[in-house]
């Protein structure tokens, strides 16, 4: 069977730890990542980190907390090149 491309991927609690690990990896591997934590500033710096290899990321304060209409109504501002492919939730990490 071959592999899924992920094109494009929240990563919430992606402003450290585990999340900003994960958000990198996807990144090297070519998505488009969506870079959430509820630490508006920790998240800008893995987008810096993530640009910096050469890759595309961008940064929102999420609080995973909060209800899901919450939510879609943030993220759905993205300003990405395509659909959702992937969401990885890792808050806390």
């Amino acid at each position: 069977m071959a592999e899924k491309r992920i094109r494009l991927v929240v990563v919430t609690g992606a402003g450290s730890g585990i999340g900003r690990a994960t958000a990198e990896r996807f990144a090297a591997r070519g998505a488009e990542v969506i870079v959430a934590d509820i630490d508006e500033p920790a998240a800008e710096r893995t987008v810096a980190g993530i640009e910096g290899d050469g890759g595309r990321a961008y940064a929102y304060a999420l609080d995973v907390a909060e209800p899901l209409p919450g939510r879609r109504s943030q993220m759905a501002s993205a300003p990405t090149t395509g659909s959702l492919t992937c969401w990885s939730t890792t808050p806390g990490s």
